[in-house]
């Protein structure tokens, strides 16, 4: 901003005082402010057009009155005890931005004289740390408050290198600031001397310092010269000086994140007030009942809404601007607690089945497959009773015969959820004409392909894709139903978050990739990929090693299942190596096999999943299974396969390994192991 005010006839009567005190200072000048005055040159006359103009129209009448702009022109001309008990009451950021409007205002407030304003005003700022004394009073204001890089004038920077005295952007920390790595190369003729506690550190991750304080140190100690003892002194001094810069830059980084503590909470009482302001507006017009009976994920998406969220006050005007928006997503509120009030009776319904279903769980054997919650209550036997109007009794006594046919409703489950498989193989190969239809499930080389999992994870055997989770997960509800049978889907969302098994048929599809890989594993084990099934691999049990990524002296060691987790991890795509599978002899396999049996235990209990014999309750890693045990059912010390087993959905059987075994070559006497890795001749 320019230091002149002018009108239209010429330059505004200065103060005298003000006239006199043209010593210009810099806020980063140092501590020595500069006090010599000068004379400031006088501006040159303007040349003023004293011919009549003719008289134009009063344009500003007909627009109506304009008012006077209110100008900082008259505030030099002002008694300076005035000023200064003026700018005493500012902000020290405010008082920064004053100096840097006019000259005159720079002089009066970057004089030595002044220094009680700034003083007086940093001593408004709760709990900061004084002034330092390597920095003046405007450097320190500036330092802690003026958001602009200190070398490129970047605005809205935030890194401060409170030890360092500088704040710096991104762009230019590469090119100012280094690690104390290379302060030895910068001070290599200095050696002597403690360099790493004469240039102030700051801490990001590792200590760095500006370039600019080694090479300023650099000149001091040439300045000083060989003779020892100055060298000495000089060395103390300035290691004192350190010292104490960098503690004073500790405190004043613990106020920073004292204060910006301060403000988030502030921040978060203001965005809490707004969102107790809003419920009420919303309240006022109708919604309170909406607003007392909403669901979690509701709750949740209305503390996070943007128009709710925000860290300023509710006013009229702000409110008629949300207004609108915040109708509609109460409305969708609104919509929700109608659908799930009109599924209640339903819900009810639904516990009292799941309760008996656990018990049944219960008498099952391990490892069993049977349908969800969800799957049995889509069931005719099941459905009729539980969609009965609520003002009719509770059909209790119906639900409990529904129960005594419950093995066979469990058979007919399995075989109509095999039946839904058969459409996503591929047609049957002409090398097993009379094959029946469903015994292609049970074969080593068919997978499925899960659409909610990652890539790499998502192969899927039979029958373990029956006890798919993501097949039955949660689906949202369905705000618009209309009919019996869309209450009692959202009544079991609400209940169980369960859906019946891929409802929608768009959940599950046939993995090629997978089904290519398992063959060449299964032929290499020396099966027959065409009739080969689960069971059969299983037994044999195996162990294969993919010559392919063999690193140095060790080799891969896998279990079958193992294998195909890994050509789809390792060997998919175009551009990936084409696995290549050997199978080790006996007495290899054993040898692999008595090691696995040391870490298998800890590794399932790591990455496996874990199901509750107790209750029908969903895969759990085992801290969380021992917690679910302890605490639902008081089971202190649990057993395997009597209190619990490993998860249907496990990518691994029992005491089978999860994870690749990494075994020396020199170890292994397979030849075509040995051979690939050079130990044989080819």
């Amino acid at each position: 901003m320019s230091g002149e005010s002018s009108s239209a006839v010429g330059r505004p009567r200065r103060s005298a005082r003000l006239r006199g005190k043209a010593g210009l200072c810099d806020e980063n000048s140092g501590p020595q402010a500069l006090t010599a005055p000068s004379a400031e040159p006088s501006p040159k006359r303007r040349k003023v057009n004293t011919a009549r103009s003719p008289p134009k129209k009063n344009v500003l009448k007909e627009k109506g009155k304009r008012t006077c702009r209110r100008t900082l022109s008259m505030l030099p001309d002002m008694p300076l005890d005035i000023l200064f008990e003026i700018f005493g009451h500012l902000h020290p950021l405010d008082i920064l931005h004053l100096a840097r409007t006019t000259k005159a205002l720079r002089n009066v407030l970057m004089q030595r004289s002044a220094v009680s304003i700034w003083k007086q005003a940093r001593k408004q700022i709760e709990d900061l740390p004084d002034c330092p004394p390597d920095l003046s009073e405007p450097q320190y204001a500036r330092l802690l408050f003026d958001p602009h890089c200190h070398f490129c004038l970047t605005a809205r920077v935030m890194t401060v290198l409170w030890a360092c005295r500088a704040r710096c952007c991104k762009s230019c920390m590469s090119e100012h600031v280094t690690e104390s790595s290379s302060l030895y190369n910068l001070m290599s003729d200095f050696k002597k001397l403690p360099i790493s506690k004469m240039v102030p550190m700051e801490f990001r991750n590792k200590p760095i310092f500006l370039k600019r304080d080694a090479l300023a140190l650099r000149e001091q100690i040439t300045a000083v010269g060989d003779d020892k003892e100055k060298l000495e002194e000089f060395g103390k001094t300035k290691v004192e000086e350190v010292q104490a810069i960098e503690t004073h830059a500790r405190a004043v980084a613990a106020w920073q994140d004292e204060q910006a503590e301060r403000r988030g909470f502030e921040l978060e009482t203001i965005r809490y007030n707004r969102m107790r302001s809003i419920m009420s507006k919303l309240s006022e017009l109708g919604y309170q009942v909406d607003l007392e009976k909403m669901s979690e994920d509701f709750k949740v998406e209305f503390e996070d809404h943007p128009l709710v969220k925000q860290p300023k006050e509710l006013t009229a005007r702000i409110w008629n601007n949300i207004r609108e928006p915040m109708l509609a997503y109460m409305e969708r509120v609104r919509a929700d607690r109608l659908a799930r009030e009109r599924c209640q009776h339903m819900c009810l319904r639904i516990i009292f089945v799941k309760q008996l279903l656990d018990i049944f769980s219960l008498v099952c054997p391990p490892r069993t497959y049977l349908p969800s919650t969800a799957d049995f209550c889509v069931m005719p036997e099941f459905k009729r009773s539980l969609m009965v109007p609520p003002e009719e009794p509770p059909p209790r006594g119906e639900l409990l015969d529904a129960f005594a046919c419950i093995l066979e409703l469990c058979a007919r489950w399995r075989g109509e959820t095999s039946a839904r498989l058969l459409p996503l193989l591929p047609p049957p190969p002409g090398s097993a004409p009379g094959a029946a239809p469903l015994s292609r499930l049970g074969l080593a080389t068919t997978f499925f392909r899960c659409k909610r999992c990652p890539a790499g994870w998502n192969a899927i055997g039979y029958p373990r894709v029956l006890a798919h989770e993501c097949l039955t997960v949660r689906a949202a509800i369905d705000t618009g139903a209309a009919t019996p049978e869309a209450h009692l889907h959202n009544a079991l969302a609400l209940t169980v978050g369960e859906q019946p098994w891929n409802r929608a048929g768009d959940r599950v599809a046939w993995h090629e990739e997978a089904h290519h890989a398992a063959r060449r594993i299964v032929r290499a084990v020396g099966a027959d990929p065409e009739r080969a099934t689960w069971e059969e691999l299983d037994a044999l049990d195996a162990r294969v090693v993919c010559t392919a990524c063999m690193h140095g002296d060790c080799v891969r060691v896998m279990t079958w299942r193992t294998a195909v987790k890994h050509a789809l991890r390792s060997h998919s795509g175009a551009a990936a190596p084409k696995a290549k599978w050997v199978k080790l002899n006996e007495g290899d396999t054993e040898q692999v096999q008595d090691e696995e049996a040391e870490v298998v235990e800890a590794e399932l209990e790591i990455l496996g999943d874990w199901a509750c014999m107790r209750c029908r309750s969903q895969r759990m890693k085992y801290d969380e299974l021992m917690v679910h045990l302890i605490d639902d059912h008081t089971i202190d010390n649990p057993e395997e396969d009597e209190d619990y087993t490993l998860h249907l959905d496990s990518s691994t059987g029992p005491g089978e390994p999860m994870l690749e075994q990494h075994m020396p070559v020199s170890e292994l006497t397979t030849p075509k192991v040995r051979r690939a890795a050079g130990l044989l001749p080819l």
